[in-house]
């Protein structure tokens, strides 16, 4: 490579001629006018003053393919100033810019023309580095990956249309910050990965947000398991499609969190996590992906969810996933509506209230009946499944039992399983612990237990409303209420992650739900 070695003043610009390949500028030059341009290959470092001047100038233009690096980390005073973009790189090739000073402008960096590349803003070492736009930060088109360790500032979009990765922070870096009048405005497929602070404004007026996405395809995670201070703020937190997971706090100062758009969308609520305003689903899929806590109710796709006196409510969703290791409890009515709404447990459901599952009830986990807890299953359910008698008087309602596939434990005396408007004479213990069940000689159904019924004896009765009561009662006699199960029973947990059906008709969407700070799991200091 042959480099040309900037030393003085340039105050009406520097053009880069084609026979040197790169650019040197020391700290004691400095380039005015026009700034600096390329219309070939070329690698630029700058260790100096880079200030356009107007009308339109930009501090450094390049054709494509370039690199550009301002400053390094040892030197953060180097300067890049655009009076239109900072650094505005154009063309179908990929380029790499790297800032450890500043660089500056209407726009402060520009990736255009498709091309891409990376835009990297200080390092773990240097956390000083800033890129400002009057406008935009930074703006980038293509496949672009944007690592942030030091500020990005605008006033309108921090970051924009980027179609590739952002990282703002590290898990050792958790002061870097992207700000604007919408801190990221995502397009397309993009992994957003951030452990510091995005921050929208927080004025009235249109936009506004800490995060905007459109396109379908985008993932963010807000924090990760060793880092839940990471923030997302703004007028409104987080608003879009696609899949969001928090670890940390989404804030919205209007009364909106996070406002999801379509059934596509899934959130995942991690153990700690904390929402500052109103979290509307818009008919897509809540995860409960770690953590304990209780599940108040579920109606018409709003599920609330209490914890340590701390409420949340999230509205319009669409289905609902309790993922492995997770253990919530269900303590009032939970109704999954048979048309639009699913429920998935891969952890631990524990039903002391009442769930009414008329829609699709799925999962690798256990459903656990608590004392006097009630289930209804209206469909198929698949054998990956536990239901769990864990307390006296528990009931278990079957609007189909051929076709309940899920394994039961734990049945006992004062239990009982309703056939819901199905007759029934008989039920006996078959091969391999299966209750057979029929009517005279006609097949109902086989359900499969686990534990040891042998010597056991299963009675028949109606339930008074057009179906069969199935009771057991052991051997020795009837086992007296609350008894424990006869064998040993390991709670099944398996992960598997849920996904709203595409194009499936939405809930209607209710009054967004105000009022105090919520959080899920465990206790942590509120923003002031």
């Amino acid at each position: 490579m042959t480099t040309k070695y900037l030393t003085g003043a340039y105050p009406s610009g520097y053009a880069l001629s084609s026979k040197y390949t790169g650019l040197d500028i020391a700290a004691t030059a400095s380039v005015g006018g026009n700034g600096v341009s390329a219309s070939f290959l070329a690698t630029i470092s700058n260790f100096g003053d880079v200030s356009s001047g107007p009308p339109h100038s930009d501090g450094v233009y390049l054709s494509a393919g370039d690199v550009v690096t301002n400053g390094s980390a040892a030197d953060t005073t180097a300067l890049i100033q655009g009076y239109g973009i900072g650094v505005h790189v154009k063309g179908s090739q990929p380029s790499t810019i790297t800032n450890f000073g500043a660089i500056k402008g209407y726009t402060g960096v520009r990736l255009d023309g498709g091309g891409g590349g990376s835009v990297t803003n200080g390092s773990a070492s240097d956390t000083t580095a800033l890129i400002e736009g009057g406008n935009i930060g930074v703006s980038a088109g293509g496949n672009a990956r944007i690592a942030n360790f030091g500020t990005i500032l605008a006033t309108g979009d921090g970051v924009d249309g980027a179609r590739g990765s952002i990282t703002n922070g590290s898990t050792s870096d958790t002061t870097a910050l992207i700000s604007g009048g919408t801190g990221i405005n995502l397009s397309g497929s993009v992994t957003l990965t951030n452990f510091a602070t995005i921050q929208g404004s927080i004025d009235t007026g249109a936009g506004n947000y800490g995060v905007a996405m459109s396109g379908g395809g985008a993932q963010i995670s807000n924090g990760s398991a060793v880092d839940t201070t990471a923030l997302i703020a703004g007028r409104f937190g987080v608003k879009g499609d696609g899949t969001l997971t928090n670890f940390g706090t989404i804030q919205g100062t209007g009364g909106v969190a996070v406002q999801l758009v379509n059934s596509d969308s899934l959130l995942r609520v991690e153990s700690g996590c904390v929402f500052e305003g109103a979290v509307v689903g818009g008919g897509g899929g809540l995860n409960l992906a770690s953590g304990k806590g209780r599940i108040d109710a579920i109606s018409n796709g709003n599920i609330t969810v209490t914890d340590v006196g701390q409420i949340t409510i999230f509205n319009d969703f669409q289905s609902l996933t309790i993922s492995k290791g997770a253990q919530f409890t269900l303590t009032g009515s939970g109704v999954i509506s048979a048309s639009t709404e699913s429920l998935g447990v891969n952890g631990l459901l524990s039903v002391s209230g009442k769930l009414l599952a008329h829609g699709s009830l799925f999962g690798a986990g256990t459903v656990a009946l608590r004392a006097g807890g009630m289930a209804e299953v209206d469909q198929s359910t698949a054998s990956t499944l536990t239901l769990a008698f864990r307390g006296a008087t528990a009931t278990l309602d079957l609007a189909a039992p051929s076709t309940f596939a899920a394994t039961i434990a734990g049945f006992a005396a004062s239990d009982a399983i309703d056939l819901l408007n199905i007759t029934a004479t008989s039920a006996v213990l078959g091969p391999g612990d299966t209750l057979m069940i029929t009517n005279g000689s006609t097949a109902v159904a086989t359900l499969q237990l686990s534990g040891n019924y042998t010597g056991d004896t299963f009675a028949t009765a109606s339930d008074g409303h057009g179906g069969t009561s199935i009771t057991v009662a052991s051997g020795g006699g009837a086992a007296s209420p609350g008894a424990a199960p006869r064998t040993p029973h390991v709670f099944i947990a398996a992960l598997a992650s849920l996904g709203a059906q595409a194009g499936a008709p939405h809930l209607a969407s209710p009054a967004y739900a105000h009022g105090a700070p919520s959080l899920l799991v465990a206790p942590r200091a509120q923003m002031a």
